[in-house]
């Protein structure tokens, strides 16, 4: 048995277990920290070699992992045509730690985008919030994590409105805050430690209400750690949405998990994505490593149209890119 059929057939194997586990236990979870893109790359680097050396047989296996691995890669190939139609600009953004000194200017370029509506993570008032997160990743015990729900760690109503006048209503949930030229309404949240989770809110457009869910999903420390909370909070908002069945609902934020997430596909089947609808190319939006990853998503149900989708420039104030869309409510 040479190496290349032999590699062929252990990627195979590893192909088939990830398609009948994937989303059932955390062992295969953890494959999904990667994106879809980077199994693909080995994929047909292995099918060149392959090829190169006439292995058919092996060929044929690494063709197969990549035809099951495409339709999870962070790419679209759409971008639709805008039309003249009143909308409503929505900006989403992980702000990595709006705290001092540089809240003001991260501010300032929020505001200048002049949004309708505005979804933040990680509003925090203070950098203890960081060195208490550090310290949880050190020590691995849960306990340490409780410290991290501390309020006074994030940004008040008050604290908001200073930093954006232009914006009547707030709302704020630990960690996350919706700001709106429209009436809005807090309805519920899910906690977790260092303000992960999510909270809905209704905004009330002139004759429609929507359901905005602002989320800031955990993410994996380790194969073993965190795993169950993230499926749990996961498994609240599947209820959630579900129970607003038939209602218009908007679901934007940093979910910290690739396409290929178990996690991230059923959101894909419940609801639609406003940059897979709206842009071509790759869709990636944390760059703290490779510049591949997109772990920040716009979902909406199929009553809302979204019409015009972007990725923008954080200009070095986060790791995240932010994501500007507009939508039609009809």
């Amino acid at each position: 048995m040479d190496f290349l059929f032999f590699l062929s057939l252990l990627t195979t194997i590893f192909t088939v277990i990830y398609l009948i586990f994937n989303g059932k236990t955390k062992y295969v979870e953890i494959f999904n920290t990667f994106p879809a893109v980077l199994y693909i790359l080995l994929f047909l680097l292995s099918l060149i070699f392959s090829l190169i050396f006439k292995n058919n047989i092996s060929a044929l296996l690494f063709l197969f992992n990549i035809i099951i691995f495409l339709p999870l890669m962070d790419i679209s190939f759409h971008k639709r045509e805008k039309r003249e139609e009143k909308t409503v600009k929505i900006l989403g953004w992980n702000t990595l730690h709006f705290y001092p000194p540089n809240n003001q200017e991260i501010a300032d370029f929020i505001n200048i985008k002049n949004a309708d509506i505005i979804s933040l993570q990680e509003m925090y008032k203070e950098e203890v919030g960081l060195h208490s997160l550090f310290t949880s990743l050190i020590n691995f015990r849960k306990d340490d994590r409780k410290s991290l729900n501390n309020d006074h760690l994030f940004l008040t109503n008050t604290d908001i409105k200073r930093f954006f006048p232009n914006y009547k209503y707030i709302l704020t949930s630990q960690d996350k805050a919706i700001l709106s030229k429209f009436p809005i309404e807090f309805i519920s949240e899910e906690k977790l430690f260092h303000g992960f989770g999510y909270f809905i809110a209704k905004i009330k457009f002139e004759s429609q209400e929507v359901y905005f869910i602002n989320a800031h999903m955990p993410y994996k420390f380790n194969m073993t750690f965190g795993y169950e909370e993230k499926k749990t909070i996961f498994d609240k908002l599947y209820t959630d949405i579900e129970n607003l069945k038939g209602k218009k609902i908007i679901l934007e934020g940093d979910f910290n998990a690739a396409k290929s997430s178990y996690f991230i596909r059923k959101l894909f089947s419940i609801l639609k994505e406003g940059l897979e609808e709206n842009k071509t190319g790759f869709l990636h939006t944390w760059h703290n490593a490779f510049p591949i990853w997109r772990i920040d998503y716009f979902f909406h149900s199929k009553n809302i149209k979204c019409v015009r989708a972007e990725i923008f420039d954080p200009q070095n104030f986060s790791d995240h890119k932010g994501l500007i869309t507009e939508i039609v409510i009809d």
